[in-house]
């Protein structure tokens, strides 16, 4: 028995990122951190380019001591305030996904992209 809805599941997770609907995609609460890298790892095969970009999106909210906003807005990039960071497993989500996204794409130069700690072009 297979379940054979589950790549279509992994893609609506991926563009909702688990928001109620379209009219509410991330922009109230934000996105999750860790949920957008977990989401990652469902769809990297399908959309590549696609999964580089959010990828490097969620990398860009990162703080310059390692740790991470818990949630972020998808339009600004910034960091949720409100609640803060202190998950200590969030930055250990991005490494799984960056992984992933190597293992499936050979993309290394991912690795070489500059992108600014807490989307501040000063903090590279």
């Amino acid at each position: 028995m297979a379940n054979v809805w589950n790549q279509y599941q992994c893609m609506v997770t991926f563009n909702l990122s688990r928001s109620a609907s379209y009219y509410e995609s991330g922009t109230g609460r934000g996105m999750g951190f860790r949920d957008s890298n977990q989401d990652l790892l469902g769809f990297v095969h399908m959309v590549p380019d696609r999964a580089r970009t959010r990828l490097l999106d969620i990398a860009s909210t990162q703080l310059p001591d390692g740790s991470a906003w818990h949630q972020y807005q998808p339009l600004t990039k910034r960091g949720n305030a409100d609640i803060g960071g202190g998950f200590n497993d969030d930055p250990l989500w991005l490494v799984a996904a960056a992984y992933a996204y190597l293992a499936e794409t050979g993309d290394w130069s991912v690795l070489c992209e500059n992108v600014p700690f807490d989307s501040d072009p000063k903090r590279t």
